[in-house]
């Protein structure tokens, strides 16, 4: 996959209607509480996100249920490609807007993918841009937020959240994201 290039997948989840309700009873943390709770060190991210999904016993079939479902939509695209995957549930609302900005995900990871969980908002999105400098960055391509879409990227491509929204779980920018990276 090239710098800049995403891949849109509408409808990732063939039976999104049965478990739209289940990603809103996931327990949700801050950055500080999850370093704390995870052992893993304190990441800087607006939001509130879940624990890994294959660590935590309750969350396990839905992290297979991803995998059975991402091997059956882009398992041509990476094939022969072995993968490591971290996935989690991650929460925007509209006061989490002024504390974004455009970035580049971990150099750790070579792709990212974000689901669109919650309702169609198409006043929020994914943005794409040319630089991580906000002074001169353009905007190269926006993918709206619609329900059940997947947008899977490479991690070097400047990126931010556009139009986080709500003040809650039942009406906030609620996304699955995963970090994958390619094991040789």
């Amino acid at each position: 996959m090239n710098k800049g290039t995403a891949i849109i997948i509408e409808n990732f989840f063939d039976n999104f209607e049965g478990l739209k309700d289940c990603f809103k009873t996931i327990p949700l943390y801050t950055p500080k509480k999850l370093a704390k709770l995870s052992g893993r060190p304190e990441e800087t991210w607006p939001g509130k996100r879940s624990m890994l999904l294959d660590v935590v016993p309750e969350t396990k079939p839905l992290f297979y249920l991803f995998l059975n479902t991402f091997n059956q939509k882009l398992g041509p695209f990476f094939n022969g490609i072995k993968l490591h995957v971290m996935m989690s549930i991650h929460l925007r609302l509209a006061a989490d807007e002024a504390k974004d900005w455009i970035h580049k995900d971990a150099a750790t990871h070579d792709y990212s993918m974000i689901i669109n969980l919650s309702k169609t908002n198409l006043n929020s999105g994914t943005s794409f841009f040319d630089s991580i400098d906000s002074s001169v960055a353009n905007e190269t391509f926006s993918s709206k937020f619609i329900q059940n879409r997947a947008l899977l990227f490479d991690t070097r491509t400047p990126h931010r959240s556009i139009g986080n929204h709500g003040t809650s779980i039942e009406d906030g920018r609620l996304t699955m994201i995963g970090f994958f990276k390619e094991i040789t």
